[in-house]
């Protein structure tokens, strides 16, 4: 099957029935059940023309795209690595823009269905250096770049412990030269990819019965000569009573096991309890 028009990749973090919030970090390469697409860092499928519709609808705004401090040395490592990762993973994408473009970074970003970040680490220093964020999930490329890794993470609640070892982590984000791979995860009420500040303050009010999980793949790959690490997110969409009952009930769990903090960070405040309810709905009733 092409790769273009193979199915998207599924993973299921929340299975467990549990919702921690923890770096998950395991080995690039792990098996998720998903065969090749596991070993890939640019997953390319048959929504892939969906997803570049909706990077070409945001190209070039500063909330979706800002950089700090990437300068040449950081930029064309970053972007060596992204370009022969694309050629090796998905060798019939035209690249032919590529090469002499004014904004390489950018180009690059445009071929694939996941959003491109770069951490830098100089020093007693680190902060985000550019964001390329077409499927932002609550916050603005322009408002994060130029941050530390703990202030960036500062609004997620029980984050505390993660933020107090930041120091360590975006070390270990740039050694990291083979790869790690963690997942994050929320509901979200609308099937949009795109879920910026701005146009979510635009949506109807939400609805239990357009539910959706929203999953994050996010890879990371450390490029230590040049003290940084490159992030790659991927979103998938899965609608919530569409799931298998196993994985509905996993849910339900997990989105009772969050604090009072966390629904409000997810903005589950008013609707966990109705959701949960309609995820355990396919119980059978008990004699």
């Amino acid at each position: 099957m092409e790769a273009s028009r193979s199915e998207p990749a599924r993973y299921f973090p929340f299975a467990g029935g549990r919702y921690e919030v923890k770096p998950g970090l395991s080995r690039f390469g792990r098996d998720f059940g998903n065969g090749p697409q596991d070993h890939q860092v640019f997953q390319r499928d048959r929504l892939a023309s969906h997803y570049l519709a909706g990077k070409q609808a945001v190209r070039g705004r500063p909330e979706y795209y800002a950089r700090h401090g990437f300068d040449g040395p950081v930029r064309e490592a970053v972007c060596d690595f992204v370009e022969a990762r694309l050629a090796a993973e998905h060798p019939d994408v035209d690249r032919g823009g590529v090469a002499g473009a004014a904004d390489r970074f950018d180009v690059l970003a445009m071929l694939v269905q996941e959003d491109l970040c770069v951490h830098r680490v100089d020093g007693d220093r680190d902060w985000l250096a550019a964001a390329h964020l077409s499927f932002p999930n609550g916050w603005s490329a322009a408002e994060k770049v130029g941050r530390g890794f703990a202030a960036v993470h500062d609004p997620v609640p029980h984050f505390e412990p993660i933020a107090r070892a930041a120091a360590a982590h975006a070390r270990v984000m740039v050694e990291s030269t083979d790869g790690l791979v963690r997942f994050a995860w929320g509901v979200a009420f609308t099937s949009d990819l795109d879920l910026s500040p701005e146009r979510t303050a635009r949506h109807p009010p939400p609805r239990v019965e357009d539910a959706v999980v929203r999953v994050e793949r996010q890879t990371i790959w450390g490029l230590p000569v040049v003290g940084a690490a490159l992030f790659t997110i991927r979103t998938y969409l899965y609608p919530c009573f569409n799931l298998a009952p196993p994985l509905k009930a996993a849910l339900a769990d997990a989105v009772e096991s969050m604090s009072p903090e966390s629904r409000r960070y997810k903005g589950l405040t008013e609707l966990a309890s109705p959701l949960v309810q309609r995820l355990r709905e396919w119980r059978e009733p008990v004699s």
